[in-house]
Order: structure tokens, then C-alpha cells, then sequence
């Protein structure tokens, strides 16, 4: 992992999510929804198995609560539509912090540096990944937790009988601004999934369009009674901005 640098070389916290920077076209507003909710798909996907992994470890080798998707997109051979690609990261509990914000911190400072020295985040940094063709663009990054809304990691092990009962959280942050938060229960919330986002999901070229709210900011993608806290969203997107830069190769 990544050397943090020394306290006094640390910038201030920014007040605000830095701007976004739109990649794809804004014309191609119903591609754009549904690469979205090709994310959304990916991510609860990821953290279904997430959970799988992290329940059979937990006595053995544990994994961190906390996993990484780096997200591209390239052009689908359906045009107009976007094909997403994804490349993935999951920590043993001993190789990663406690806390999200830090692991997000500490891992967009490897990034950055991996970056300067002429290195391919994508390629270095995750271990299990798609093919890229030499069309695929950065979309964004996302996050797989076993912290949920319900419970943290450490609480669920301790009341679980199986993996039914692990319940977990998908966050993402999209080069065009899009914030997105899915909450996935397990068996004792009846498996609801609730997805939340600051950019539509809906298009009419979804066969099976998503039950989705809509979130007119970051603050307003949680609940007030959410064990994260408002600022404690803000602080997880603002991390995933600065990975998200890092990744893209932006400064």
C-alpha cells in the first residue's frame, strides 16, 4: 500500500465535491441511462459476491468489508448504446484500514503515483478485470461495502446464520456527475434492494428498467438515521472524486 505523506504535506479537505468532467456524448441521454444502470446491475452483482467470499473467509484469511471496482465503458456494437468494463479489488482485513474514507484516501494516492510513473491503475491495481478495447474510456469508480445501512460487518458476523443474512452497499461516482447508492437486504429485510441516484436510470431501451429514487444531491442519497451520516456520504463521495481523478489520470 501506498505511503501516506507526512501530516503537514496533507492539502485541506476541499468544501465541495470537485466539478465533473462528461466524457460521453450529453446528447446520448438514454445510453447515458443505461450505462448507468449497467452499473447498478454490476455493483449489487459484485456485492452479492462480495459477501459470499467474505462470510466463507471470515475464519480464515478475512477480507476487508470494503472492495473496489474501477468502471470503463466502450462502444457496444448495438450503437448507440456503451458496453461497461469493470476491473475489481478485494483486501484481506490485515492489508487494508478500518475505515473507508482511509482506504479510498490511501488508495488514491497509489493510484496517482502509479500514474506519474507511467503505470496503468487498471491493470496494476485490481485483480480481477474485463478486456479493454483501445476504445474504452474511464467512466468512474465504485465500491462494494459490507457496512450496511443495517448493520456493520463485525455486527452481522456475530448474528448471521448463512450468507442469506448479510446484507451490504454499492457506491459509485460517474465521470458525468452521477452519484449512486444501492442498499441490497438480506433475508431479515425481505432481499429489498434500494437504489438511489442524482442521474436518471431510466430508458425506454431497458427491457427490465430499475426501481430507482431520485436524489437531487449527495447529502440527499441517505437517510438522516443512516449509520454512515450524511457527512459521512459526503466524505465517501468526495474520496471516490479524488480516486476517480486518479484513475483517469486527471491531476
Amino acid at each position: 500500500m501506498y505511503a501516506l505523506p507526512p501530516p503537514e504535506t496533507v492539502q485541506p479537505e476541499p468544501p465541495h465535491l470537485p466539478p465533473h468532467d462528461l466524457r460521453y456524448d450529453p446528447a446520448q441521454q438514454a445510453a447515458a441511462a443505461d450505462l448507468r444502470s449497467q452499473v447498478v446491475r454490476r455493483l449489487r452483482a459484485m456485492n452479492a459476491m462480495h459477501a459470499q467470499h467474505a462470510w466463507d473467509r471470515r475464519y480464515a484469511d478475512p477480507l476487508c468489508p470494503f472492495g473496489l471496482a474501477f468502471l470503463y465503458y466502450e462502444p457496444d456494437p448495438r450503437q448507440p448504446l456503451y458496453t461497461l468494463r469493470t476491473g475489481t479489488r478485494l483486501f484481506l482485513l490485515a492489508d487494508a484500514p478500518a475505515e473507508l474514507p482511509r482506504l479510498l484516501y490511501e488508495v488514491a494516492h497509489q493510484a496517482f503515483t502509479l500514474r506519474q510513473q507511467g503505470g496503468d491503475p487498471y491493470t496494476t491495481m485490481t485483480d480481477r478485470r474485463d478486456d479493454l478495447s483501445p476504445q474504452a474510456r474511464h467512466l468512474g469508480v465504485g465500491v462494494s461495502s459490507l457496512d450496511s445501512r443495517w448493520a456493520t460487518w463485525p455486527q452481522i458476523q456475530r448474528t448471521a446464520d448463512g450468507v442469506t443474512d448479510v446484507p451490504g452497499r454499492a457506491i459509485a461516482y460517474l465521470d458525468d456527475g452521477t452519484s449512486l447508492l444501492v442498499d441490497r437486504g438480506a433475508r431479515v429485510q425481505y432481499d429489498e434492494v434500494r437504489i438511489r441516484s442524482t442521474q436518471t436510470l431510466t430508458t425506454a431501451m431497458d427491457p427490465a428498467p430499475l426501481l430507482w429514487s431520485f436524489a437531487s444531491s449527495v447529502e440527499d442519497l441517505v437517510d438522516a438515521q443512516d449509520p454512515l451520516g450524511r457527512q459521512g456520504v459526503i466524505d465517501v463521495f468526495r474520496r471516490l472524486a479524488d480516486l476517480h481523478r486518479a484513475v483517469a489520470g486527471g491531476a
